[in-house]
């Protein structure tokens, strides 16, 4: 499991968005919650194709780049 301290803003990570549901996907972090929804710690995101997101951090699959 990835925790709150692995990544930065600007992390490159996979993820899988829809509460896990979503494939995985290559994005980078764009900024980071202690509480994104619900008092549960998340980030923010921009995909490759430059949509944008938000992910809890059991979401977080991988953190490629720090």
């Amino acid at each position: 499991m990835v925790k709150y301290t692995d990544i930065e803003i600007g992390s490159t990570i996979v993820v899988k968005g829809s509460f896990g549901l979503d494939p995985a996907q290559t994005v980078i972090v764009t900024d980071k919650h202690r509480n994104i929804k619900n008092g549960f710690a998340g980030i923010d995101y921009t995909s490759q194709s430059g949509s944008h997101g938000w992910a809890y951090m059991d979401q977080i699959v991988q953190v490629i780049k720090k």
